[in-house]
């Protein structure tokens, strides 16, 4: 079967003879065909059935062919069926209004049937073009609506799965920092009452390194992302514990922290938290008898270059002294963990401001910001 056979054309004329001319010209062409003597009975059968072209005269009675493509274009359902006036009036006014109203083409009478036809065909092919169109597009927007709901489940799978490593991330870190603190406890059970000072020492120094632990994994069971620490926390945490912990917490000591907040990756700062610790522990732990308000450890994080410099300073009473650095084992423990666990170096230099510089490279920080003291 031929594709125009396919095409459903309305005819409107309130002359007989000319609907039976345009009705057989047409159907020689395979179109199928439909009649309205007014421009009611038009719109009357549009509600009813569906058209792909309207031929359309001007000059008929009740309400005339301009007045009749108004409404046919002010209803949705069919606001986009081509309508082609037909008529003998060669007026440009009345063919200004024609077009104005909405009509695709104006064919005069007398009309040649080849003209007639190509003009027909030429609505027609955009008619399929416009359909084609409408097809693609709905087939794009399908394809747009199962690849978003794709997207969308796989984005809630995906939710789903951080959130159960999230927990489960969680549980590991908490976990670790209860077997660390039962650990600690079990050291403290098994201690004697009667120890030799140097042996109460080194309970003291194995506690605070499992503290020191514990607490880089309760600060990452608390931190947003599970990922990174907040050394000025950690840094204070760290003081606090060394004071409670030393046998005559010095009075007059105070803990300033610059260029905070300072966050560091696990992999760094388990290693730079020790090293911390044990810079901490020994100055707090040797300055018993520090009372004046002056004294005070300085810890400033700062970058310089590709290196990320941690240093701790010990001013006012606590300067100059041998006794307030690590030395011993103490100083073994923070340069291998500052050489083989941060690959970097650590300097120590005794003067009136006793320095202690911890120097490590390449570390991602998550958060580096200058700004004054905490």
């Amino acid at each position: 079967m031929n594709e125009k056979e396919y095409w459903n054309i309305l005819i409107v004329d309130d002359t007989r003879n000319n609907l039976f001319i345009l009705s057989s010209i047409l159907r020689k062409k395979g179109y199928r065909i439909a009649a309205a003597l007014s421009g009611l009975e038009a719109i009357e059968l549009l509600q009813h059935r569906q058209f792909d072209l309207i031929l359309l005269d001007i000059r008929m009675p009740g309400i005339n062919g301009i007045e009749t493509c108004r409404r046919i274009k002010a209803t949705p359902e069919t606001a986009e069926i081509p309508v082609l006036f037909i008529s003998a009036i060669d007026d440009h006014d009345l063919i200004a209004k024609a077009f104005a109203a909405g009509g695709r083409d104006y064919i005069l009478k007398p009309f040649e049937p080849v003209e007639l036809i190509a003009r027909i065909e030429t609505q027609l092919d955009i008619q399929r073009g416009r359909r084609l169109l409408e097809q693609i597009n709905a087939g794009l927007e399908k394809v747009v609506e199962e690849k978003t709901h794709a997207l969308h489940e796989n984005n809630k799978a995906l939710e789903r799965a951080l959130a159960e490593r999230t927990i489960l991330l969680q549980e590991v870190y908490h976990r670790v920092n209860n077997n660390l603190q039962f650990v600690k406890s079990l050291i403290s059970i098994d201690k004697p009452e009667k120890v030799y000072p140097w042996t109460e020492d080194f309970f003291k120094r194995f506690e605070s390194r499992i503290h020191s632990l514990a607490y880089v994994h309760e600060l990452l069971y608390r931190s947003p992302n599970l990922k990174e620490v907040d050394m000025a926390l950690y840094s204070h945490e760290i003081f606090r514990a060394a004071h409670e912990a030393a046998e005559t917490p010095p009075t007059g000591c105070q803990l300033l922290l610059h260029n905070t907040p300072f966050t560091l990756g696990i992999n760094h700062a388990i290693p730079c938290g020790m090293i911390i610790n044990e810079l901490i522990r020994t100055a707090v732990s040797g300055s018993a008898a520090c009372t004046h308000d002056n004294d005070r450890i300085t810890i400033i994080f700062s970058q310089e270059g590709n290196n990320f410099v941690i240093t701790l300073k010990l001013e006012g009473s606590l300067g100059g002294k041998e006794e307030l650095v690590p030395s011993g084992t103490d100083l073994l423990i923070t340069t291998v963990l500052a050489e083989e666990q941060l690959f970097g170096n650590i300097s120590i230099q005794v003067d009136d401001v006793t320095t202690i510089s911890v120097v490590f490279p390449n570390v991602e920080l998550g958060t580096f910001r200058d700004v004054d003291n905490l």
